[in-house]
């Protein structure tokens, strides 16, 4: 068998699952890892695990002194003091132009100069504020289409970090077996389908975003 921890934003969750890749006990703990591994031994035979693999969240400042002792609790990006800010964020896409809109461009090219193109005497700061946050999600997509480049489409996503962990441990220890033999395929919990129309509109937004980048790239020092 395989063990599975994910040292999340939100909690840690462990699981433990067969040579079949099926989950032998699916429950997240939410609670510490040690407390975690525990309750797996109560209800399995735990040395018959021959391989853990770790995953974990990014983004959280973890501050330990000098004896590796941590310091104070760590703040990460998810932080819920900000549920005002966000409340607010979400409140002032009822109060922007709509295509009208200025158009931000932030690209990971550390020379990259900031742009807001169109900006009018009638924009206020809530276009703004949806210029940024449509920015960033133009600037994923273009990651998302980079891997598609590279030949792979992926058609789904499988929930649980946890379970990718113990499945890469199973790979690392079987490495003359063919990899698809541990992905067997998750039981479907929700579907998610775009709303065309507002596919329609970002998508023709997201061609003068490129197309700002690039015409404006020799600008950049």
């Amino acid at each position: 068998m395989y063990v599975g921890i994910d040292l999340g934003t939100s909690a840690v969750k462990v699981v433990l699952i067969n040579e079949s890749g099926s989950l032998v006990d699916p429950a997240e703990w939410w609670q510490a890892t040690d407390r975690a591994v525990q309750q797996l031994n109560y209800k399995h035979q735990l040395d018959q695990v021959v391989a853990i693999d770790l995953s974990g969240q990014k983004r959280g400042a973890t501050l330990l002194d000098k004896n590796q002792k941590v310091l104070r609790p760590a703040i990460l990006w998810n932080d819920g003091r900000c549920a005002q800010q966000c409340e607010e964020l979400d409140s002032l896409r009822s109060r922007t132009s709509g295509s009208n809109s200025p158009v931000i461009s932030p690209y990971n090219n550390p020379n990259a100069n900031g742009i807001f193109f169109g900006l009018t005497l009638e924009h206020q700061r809530a276009d703004l504020c949806k210029s940024v946050l449509e920015g960033v999600g133009f600037s994923l997509l273009d990651g998302i289409e980079v891997m598609h480049e590279t030949g792979f489409t992926p058609t789904s996503g499988e929930v649980g970090p946890a379970i990718g962990a113990a499945r890469l441990a199973m790979i690392a220890l079987n490495k003359d077996k063919p990899i698809q033999q541990f992905l067997s395929e998750l039981p479907l919990v929700k579907r998610h389908t775009p709303n065309q129309q507002t596919h329609e509109y970002y998508k023709q937004r997201r061609i003068t975003f490129k197309q700002l980048y690039q015409q404006n790239l020799s600008l950049m020092l």
